[in-house]
């Protein structure tokens, strides 16, 4: 996992911006098509730079599908009542459901927003 990519990189001398790698410097490297080499060039769309990537794009594939297999989806299943039956009073969409924890993650709160 990332935890231990991190304690690899710090034994072997190796820091993000001179300090210790955390995991979410693993999770946005992995994670940034840059690191093989594409740019996004806005109304250019994408190309490769001119620079030695660090990872090949057949690793930061391979990366991109292992993330994805261990990352589980939460489905909410909660019986939203009024599901596709009321709408925004400002544009007339479909309010959508959602569920939120408090802060001390005691009890759930279920709501409808506007997306």
């Amino acid at each position: 996992g990332y935890k231990k990519l991190c304690q690899r990189l710090t034994q072997q001398k190796f820091f993000f911006r001179e300090r210790p790698f955390q995991p979410y410097h693993i999770y946005s490297i992995l994670k940034n098509p840059l690191y093989y080499g594409e740019i996004k060039g806005g109304s250019l769309g994408k190309y490769l730079g001119t620079f030695e990537p660090i990872l090949s794009k057949t690793i930061f594939l391979q990366a991109q599908e292992i993330r994805q297999s261990r990352c589980t989806a939460k489905k909410d299943t909660y019986p939203y009542l009024l599901r596709q039956k009321i709408r925004c009073p400002f544009c007339g969409r479909h309010l959508s459901s959602k569920y939120q924890w408090n802060t001390k993650k005691t009890k759930t709160l279920h709501y409808y927003h506007c997306t």
